[in-house]
């Protein structure tokens, strides 16, 4: 198995229609950002998933959990109600087209990109694992962004508790998921460079990310073909 990329743990559970997909992003993920020495991220295809040792029923299109004294351990988890073997793919397809009507993450459709954006979960929690002196550095920017639009993340989350969309919160964060928190910010914006819109992958925010990642992988395929 090879420790660079995510390992599939139980691909047969994946909807065929989503498995080459799926296979050719963490592909692509392990060989543009690998997963960082030391660090392990695996991929399950579930119903439910572990916290705090209870289990708990799967919401959304997936999450990223890791134990508080294995942290090196990293699982990434898809929900199977969505994206199952025996499920309907036509869930996941207005989930996706729902969530495009409200910018809720931005331009991306792809059934894909929510495995990017649990990847970029993953990513983080690796960076803050690494304890890297350059990588703390290169990281504060993007902390610092999100940070200094307190007043936007407010009203975003005043918005979601009233049921109203916040105009700002798109041109600044190119997602209304991306203002949830810091964390969701650093997924979204990671999945963006990939999966979003040439708007977006030209933000401030995605800048800060490709600065960031070029600290982290300085001599990954995605850098020596920019």
């Amino acid at each position: 198995m090879n420790a660079n990329k995510i390992a599939f743990i139980n691909p047969s559970d994946l909807h065929p229609s989503l498995l080459s997909g799926v296979n050719a992003e963490i592909d692509r993920l392990g060989e543009d950002y690998p997963v960082l020495p030391g660090s392990r991220v695996t991929l399950e295809v579930c119903k439910t998933f572990k916290d705090d040792n209870q289990y708990h029923e799967m919401t959304g299109y997936g999450l990223t959990s890791w134990d508080s004294d294995r942290r090196a351990e990293i699982k990434i988890t898809l929900n199977a109600k969505v994206y199952g073997a025996g499920e309907d793919s036509i869930e996941l397809q207005r989930m996706l087209l729902g969530d495009l009507e409200n910018q809720y993450h931005g331009s991306m459709t792809n059934p894909v990109f929510p495995l990017t954006h649990e990847y970029g979960h993953a990513l983080e929690r690796m960076i803050r694992n690494g304890k890297q002196p350059l990588w703390a550095k290169a990281f504060g920017p993007i902390v610092d962004y999100f940070e200094s639009h307190g007043d936007v993340v407010q009203d975003y989350r005043m918005g979601f508790i009233f049921g109203y969309n916040v105009p700002e919160t798109v041109p600044v964060f190119n997602t209304r998921y991306a203002a949830e928190s810091g964390p969701e910010f650093f997924a979204e914006t990671f999945a963006l460079l990939h999966w979003g819109n040439e708007r977006e992958k030209a933000s401030t925010p995605c800048r800060l990310m490709r600065d960031l990642l070029k600290v982290v992988y300085p001599e990954s395929a995605q850098e020596r073909s920019s």
